[in-house]
């Protein structure tokens, strides 16, 4: 779980993102709801890859105009791993923004 640092004396939630066994301990395929904007902060903020990977393979669900910003960063954030990147690139050919 990630805490937002700046709405502890706000209204807004304090909850990020949530990511349930991280370390892959459980053998069990695990399905997360969460909207589009937890996946794309999680995209954005998270530095584990496979987290990334999850966040990418899940907004494909939501195509809007900011999925499609978020994977376009994506792509061009240097610092992320070529995999993630890769996928980014992938997913923004599938999403299609009516």
């Amino acid at each position: 779980m990630r805490m937002c640092p700046h709405c502890f004396h706000s209204n807004e939630v304090p909850i990020l993102w949530v990511r349930v066994d991280p370390d892959y301990q459980w053998i069990r395929q695990l399905s997360t709801e969460q909207s589009d904007t937890t996946w794309q902060h999680m995209l954005r903020y998270e530095r584990d890859a496979t987290a990334q990977l999850n966040a990418l393979e899940a907004l494909e669900e939501y195509p809007s105009i900011t999925t499609r910003d978020c994977f376009k960063e994506a792509i061009l954030t240097s610092c992320f791993y070529y995999q993630v990147r890769l996928q980014a690139a992938r997913s923004l050919a599938k999403v299609r923004v009516t």
